[in-house]
């Protein structure tokens, strides 16, 4: 045993000495460690054991070099929270509730964790509970499978923002429809996606809901294609789709082999120019739609105070009504009704195709002009010119519904997602809701424990929305205390700036998540889309990246103070009734 550790301690050694990148020593460096694992793992016994002094100088020169490198090191919140689970703040023991009586130590991920690794195994004992001893052996290997695969990511790919470059063209049909190409022939599939400037906010009292309803009609037969044919005959080629409807668009996904590109410009163009309104087919749809209703919403409590926060918090604005539409009008839509919805909001003028993968603007174009261009475009939605008022007070609005626990939701008014403090608001979204580290979940679930989750986003939109928090507190918790403690967490972020590993660490997080985003041909076009109609340019996208950069903590502190009032929010409360109570 003693030779092959000395084997073991030698290759590491002349690995690194014969590698002269850092990054290839990374690599090798970790990988052998990860190999001695796994082989221990398999086996059953340390096959590759390392000696302990060899083991920790290699992780001493393995992290040294990471910490060295900028590219990297700027990364490291990400990399740990998105791998490991570390936790992102300075002064969180990990192990706490198993082990309350130790005080809270420094673990951060920029600093702390850099300088602890940095000890020897003899020095980190002795100042470590061993609470957290024991956590830093368990998570040494973690992080050194993690940036085993990151730097086998990084050896093969180089990053997104310096080297991978979008091969994007554009074209505009004579009918209006304009075509965003993104050639990539890295497989052999694409990925096609239709964006429709058509939502829940182009309706009007007495036809909610039609928006979504024709995500449903539009899968029901056409012309060529009849009822259910749409799914079968794409399958039939190896596809697959899906669809989604929101208060500003309906977007329409196809996912297939380039062999059947052909095929589903034949498909997309059938529906568009010849959907069946079969009056039994309307009634079925008619039942599908209610049916969804009843589940989503009227059997969800979730989805009943979001309806109601929402039909609260604007009082001129559509963006009141549900997208899937209140009931008494999906029980009594008029054909003239549908026939009118389908005619404005599906002509090709109102519609943005983006097509990514293994295909070329050329062919995409001869099979636009031949399948698509034909189609006549028509008269677009009326634009929606109301404005809502600005909120004067605060608004509550209670839910008595059976349940078997409370939940609590908080509106406030954000501008839409063309408006400068949109990145300011995702950033300081991240810092408070996003992960276990965020500082709402290390308040309220973690360190106070008043509630089993809480959450808060504002999504793009092409009017001024809501920024929604929701949380649902544990059993025997009123929700006016959550209410409470996210009231001081709010006032923390008004009156103290955030500090810069948090700052860091969000954007860090918000720029992964947004790279992970265009590493799929689906991804690619789904963010090519949004950027497109959301954005007003796709080529906004490329800037996105500079935009979050670009946020500062006063911006932070800014946006907090100007949104986030007592006056510019409604708050919806779900209270339990006992069965016994319902009327």
């Amino acid at each position: 045993m003693a030779a092959r550790t000395k084997a073991v301690d030698r290759t590491i050694l002349i690995s690194l000495i014969l590698i002269r990148t850092r990054l290839l020593s990374i690599f090798w460096l970790t990988g052998l460690l990860y190999l001695s694992e796994i082989l221990q793992s398999c086996l059953g016994k340390p096959t590759l054991r390392i000696a302990e002094p060899a083991k920790q100088k290699s992780y001493r020169i393995l992290f040294s070099a990471l910490f060295r490198s900028p590219a990297l090191n700027n990364r490291l919140p990400w990399l740990a929270e998105s791998f490991i689970g570390l936790p992102a703040r300075r002064g969180d023991c990990p192990s706490r509730r198993t082990a309350p009586d130790h005080p809270p130590v420094t673990i951060g991920v920029t600093l702390g964790l850099r300088e602890l690794w940095q000890l020897g195994y003899d020095q980190r004992r002795r100042l470590l509970p061993s609470c957290c001893l024991n956590y830093f052996e368990v998570i040494e290997m973690k992080l050194a499978r993690a940036i085993f695969v990151l730097t086998l990511l990084l050896l093969t790919v180089t990053p997104l923002a310096h080297a991978q470059q979008f091969n994007i063209k554009t074209h505009t049909l004579k009918n209006g429809m304009k075509i965003i190409v993104e050639e990539d022939p890295s497989i052999p599939n694409v990925a096609l996606y239709i964006f429709y400037r058509i939502g829940s906010r182009n309706e009007r009292p007495g036809t909610t809901g039609l928006s979504h309803f024709f995500e449903h009609m539009m899968f029901n037969g056409a012309k060529k294609y009849g009822p259910k044919q749409f799914d079968r005959v794409m399958e039939d080629a190896g596809g697959s789709n899906n669809a989604y409807t929101s208060e500003d668009v309906t977007v329409y996904q196809d996912w297939f082999p380039k062999s059947a590109l052909e095929l589903i410009f034949d498909l997309e163009a059938d529906r568009i120019a010849n959907l069946s309104f079969d009056p039994q087919v309307v009634e079925s749809e008619r039942g599908v739609v209610a049916s969804e209703r009843r589940t989503s919403v009227d059997a969800n409590n979730f989805g009943v105070l979001y309806e109601q926060l929402g039909a609260t918090a604007f009082t001129a604005h559509p963006y009141q009504w549900p997208v899937i539409g209140w009931m008494v009008d999906i029980e009594n839509w008029k054909m003239e009704d549908l026939k009118r919805h389908f005619e404005m909001g599906y002509s090709p003028s109102n519609a943005t195709m983006v097509v990514s993968g293994d295909v070329q603007l050329a062919e995409i174009v001869r099979l636009a002009e031949k399948y698509i261009e034909p189609i006549p475009a028509h008269a677009p939605p009326p634009p929606v010119t109301t404005r809502e008022p600005e909120q004067m007070g605060e608004r509550r609005v209670t839910v008595n519904k059976f349940a078997q626990l409370p939940i609590l939701m908080m509106g406030y008014h954000v501008p839409e997602a063309r408006h400068a403090d949109f990145y300011p608001l995702k950033v300081l979204q991240t810092v408070l809701f996003s992960g276990q580290s965020s500082r709402m979940y290390q308040r309220l679930v973690d360190r106070d424990q008043l509630a089993i989750s809480i959450n808060g986003s504002a999504e793009a939109s092409f009017d001024p929305t809501l920024f929604i928090i929701s949380a649902q507190p544990k059993d025997g918790i009123e929700p006016a205390a959550v209410e409470k403690v996210i009231d001081e967490e709010l006032d923390r972020i008004k009156n103290g700036p955030v500090s810069d590993e948090e700052l860091e660490k969000a954007k860090n997080i918000l720029l992964a998540g947004f790279y992970r985003q265009m590493k799929t041909i689906s991804g690619k076009a789904n963010t090519l889309g949004t950027y497109e109609v959301f954005f007003g340019d796709y080529q906004k996208l490329f800037s996105a990246a500079d935009d979050y950069r670009r946020v500062t903590r006063e911006d932070l502190q800014r946006v907090a103070r100007q949104y986030f009032q007592l006056r510019n929010r409604t708050v919806a409360t779900l209270v339990p009734e006992k069965s016994s109570a319902k009327r």
